[in-house]
Protein backbone atom coordinates (compact mmCIF):
# COMPACT_ATOMS: atom_id res chain seq x y z
CA UNK A 1 0.00 0.00 0.00
CA UNK A 2 1.06 3.10 -0.71
CA UNK A 3 1.48 6.34 1.65
CA UNK A 4 -1.12 9.20 0.78
CA UNK A 5 -0.46 11.42 3.22
CA UNK A 6 1.08 14.85 1.78
CA UNK A 7 3.11 16.98 3.95
CA UNK A 8 3.04 20.49 3.58
CA UNK A 9 6.76 21.75 2.44
CA UNK A 10 7.36 25.24 3.32
CA UNK A 11 8.61 27.96 0.76
CA UNK A 12 11.60 28.97 0.57
CA UNK A 13 10.06 32.63 1.66
CA UNK A 14 8.00 31.15 4.67
CA UNK A 15 11.61 29.46 5.61
CA UNK A 16 13.46 32.92 5.22
CA UNK A 17 10.83 34.58 7.56
CA UNK A 18 10.72 31.83 10.27
CA UNK A 19 14.86 32.01 10.18
CA UNK A 20 14.55 35.84 10.58
CA UNK A 21 12.32 35.67 13.50
CA UNK A 22 14.45 32.82 15.05
CA UNK A 23 17.76 34.88 14.61
CA UNK A 24 15.85 38.32 15.95
CA UNK A 25 14.58 35.59 19.24
CA UNK A 26 18.15 34.81 19.90
CA UNK A 27 19.19 38.83 19.31
CA UNK A 28 16.92 39.37 22.12
CA UNK A 29 17.65 36.47 24.31
CA UNK A 30 21.50 37.87 24.16
CA UNK A 31 20.36 41.37 24.90
CA UNK A 32 18.35 40.07 27.97
CA UNK A 33 21.55 37.92 29.00
CA UNK A 34 23.81 40.38 28.71
CA UNK A 35 21.52 43.01 31.04
CA UNK A 36 21.18 40.23 33.47
CA UNK A 37 24.44 39.21 33.65
CA UNK A 38 25.69 43.06 33.82
CA UNK A 39 28.41 42.27 31.07
CA UNK A 40 29.52 45.29 28.64
CA UNK A 41 27.30 45.97 25.37
CA UNK A 42 29.51 47.02 22.37
CA UNK A 43 27.51 49.60 20.86
CA UNK A 44 28.34 51.42 17.80
CA UNK A 45 29.18 54.73 19.63
CA UNK A 46 31.06 53.20 22.23
CA UNK A 47 35.57 53.29 21.54
CA UNK A 48 36.53 50.34 19.94
CA UNK A 49 39.58 51.06 21.77
CA UNK A 50 38.79 50.68 25.40
CA UNK A 51 40.82 48.21 27.50
CA UNK A 52 39.02 44.80 28.11
CA UNK A 53 38.84 44.15 30.68
CA UNK A 54 37.42 47.30 31.85
CA UNK A 55 38.41 48.44 35.66
CA UNK A 56 38.97 51.81 36.56
CA UNK A 57 42.51 52.14 36.71
CA UNK A 58 42.49 50.70 33.10
CA UNK A 59 40.04 53.50 32.15
CA UNK A 60 41.99 56.32 34.15
CA UNK A 61 45.13 55.47 31.66
CA UNK A 62 42.42 55.49 28.77
CA UNK A 63 40.98 58.24 29.66
CA UNK A 64 44.48 60.50 29.49
CA UNK A 65 45.42 58.98 26.13
CA UNK A 66 42.00 59.40 24.70
CA UNK A 67 40.32 62.72 26.04
CA UNK A 68 43.02 64.82 27.67
CA UNK A 69 44.84 65.79 24.52
CA UNK A 70 42.42 67.45 23.04
CA UNK A 71 40.94 68.65 26.12
CA UNK A 72 43.59 70.82 26.52
CA UNK A 73 43.55 70.11 30.57
CA UNK A 74 45.99 68.00 32.71
CA UNK A 75 45.34 64.09 32.54
CA UNK A 76 44.45 62.42 35.64
CA UNK A 77 47.37 62.24 37.52
CA UNK A 78 49.52 58.69 38.77
CA UNK A 79 48.30 59.72 42.48
CA UNK A 80 44.91 59.77 41.82
CA UNK A 81 43.67 56.71 44.38
CA UNK A 82 45.73 59.13 47.28
CA UNK A 83 43.30 61.54 47.08
CA UNK A 84 39.51 60.64 48.40
CA UNK A 85 37.82 63.76 46.50
CA UNK A 86 39.28 62.94 43.24
CA UNK A 87 38.61 58.95 43.61
CA UNK A 88 35.51 59.72 44.42
CA UNK A 89 34.96 61.90 41.57
CA UNK A 90 36.62 59.56 38.97
CA UNK A 91 35.02 56.40 40.43
CA UNK A 92 31.51 58.66 39.55
CA UNK A 93 32.59 59.44 35.91
CA UNK A 94 33.49 56.06 35.31
CA UNK A 95 29.99 54.56 36.37
CA UNK A 96 28.54 57.61 34.53
CA UNK A 97 30.89 56.25 31.81
CA UNK A 98 29.77 52.73 31.57
CA UNK A 99 26.06 53.89 31.84
CA UNK A 100 26.30 55.82 29.03
CA UNK A 101 28.75 53.22 26.68
CA UNK A 102 28.87 49.61 27.79
CA UNK A 103 25.44 49.23 29.69
CA UNK A 104 22.59 47.01 27.72
CA UNK A 105 20.28 50.16 28.25
CA UNK A 106 22.74 52.80 27.58
CA UNK A 107 21.81 55.09 23.92
CA UNK A 108 23.78 57.29 21.67
CA UNK A 109 21.93 60.56 23.97
CA UNK A 110 23.24 59.06 26.91
CA UNK A 111 26.99 58.83 25.75
CA UNK A 112 26.69 62.40 24.38
CA UNK A 113 24.73 63.65 27.73
CA UNK A 114 28.06 61.83 29.09
CA UNK A 115 30.25 64.37 26.89
CA UNK A 116 28.49 67.36 27.42
CA UNK A 117 27.32 67.61 30.86
CA UNK A 118 29.77 64.86 32.83
CA UNK A 119 33.10 64.93 31.36
CA UNK A 120 33.27 69.36 31.02
CA UNK A 121 32.07 69.13 35.05
CA UNK A 122 35.12 66.78 36.14
CA UNK A 123 37.68 68.42 33.99
CA UNK A 124 36.66 71.90 35.61
CA UNK A 125 36.87 70.44 38.92
CA UNK A 126 40.22 68.21 38.62
CA UNK A 127 42.61 71.36 39.88
CA UNK A 128 40.45 71.50 43.00
CA UNK A 129 41.40 67.64 44.08
CA UNK A 130 44.87 67.48 43.66
CA UNK A 131 48.29 70.00 44.72
CA UNK A 132 50.02 71.51 41.94
CA UNK A 133 53.29 69.72 43.43
CA UNK A 134 51.31 66.05 42.25
CA UNK A 135 51.13 67.72 38.46
CA UNK A 136 54.98 67.47 38.54
CA UNK A 137 55.17 63.92 39.69
CA UNK A 138 55.65 65.10 43.62
CA UNK A 139 52.76 63.91 45.32
CA UNK A 140 51.66 65.22 48.04
CA UNK A 141 49.15 63.66 50.59
CA UNK A 142 45.47 65.65 50.90
CA UNK A 143 44.97 67.80 53.94
CA UNK A 144 43.49 65.94 56.62
CA UNK A 145 39.96 66.34 57.42
CA UNK A 146 39.89 68.68 60.76
CA UNK A 147 40.05 66.56 64.11
CA UNK A 148 38.59 66.59 67.30
CA UNK A 149 40.68 69.70 68.93
CA UNK A 150 38.95 71.44 65.63
CA UNK A 151 35.34 70.87 65.99
CA UNK A 152 35.18 71.16 69.94
CA UNK A 153 36.44 74.33 69.50
CA UNK A 154 33.07 75.35 67.39
CA UNK A 155 30.09 76.69 69.22
CA UNK A 156 27.36 74.76 68.86
CA UNK A 157 24.69 77.03 69.71
CA UNK A 158 26.36 80.69 68.45
CA UNK A 159 25.16 83.02 66.05
CA UNK A 160 28.46 83.41 64.35
CA UNK A 161 29.93 80.59 62.61
CA UNK A 162 33.67 81.40 63.25
CA UNK A 163 33.23 82.86 67.09
CA UNK A 164 35.05 80.76 69.39
CA UNK A 165 37.14 78.72 67.04
CA UNK A 166 40.60 78.28 68.71
CA UNK A 167 42.39 76.56 66.40
CA UNK A 168 43.34 76.85 62.62
CA UNK A 169 44.15 73.82 60.23
CA UNK A 170 47.82 73.91 58.22
CA UNK A 171 46.97 74.23 54.47
CA UNK A 172 49.92 72.04 53.87
CA UNK A 173 50.34 69.87 56.48
CA UNK A 174 46.64 69.69 57.43
CA UNK A 175 47.92 69.59 61.33
CA UNK A 176 46.10 71.58 63.50
CA UNK A 177 47.86 74.86 64.59
CA UNK A 178 46.51 76.43 68.26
Amino acid sequence: MTDTTTVDTPTVDELATLVGELMKSVGDHETILTHLLGQPTLHDWCPADVPAPLDLPRWCAWMNQTYTPFAGRRPIPECWQQHPGLAAEIGTLFAAWRAAFQDAKATPDMAQNWHDRWLPGYLSRLDRWVHDYCWDGNHQPTPRPPDDAVMAAWPEAHDEPTAGITAAIDPQTGEVQQ
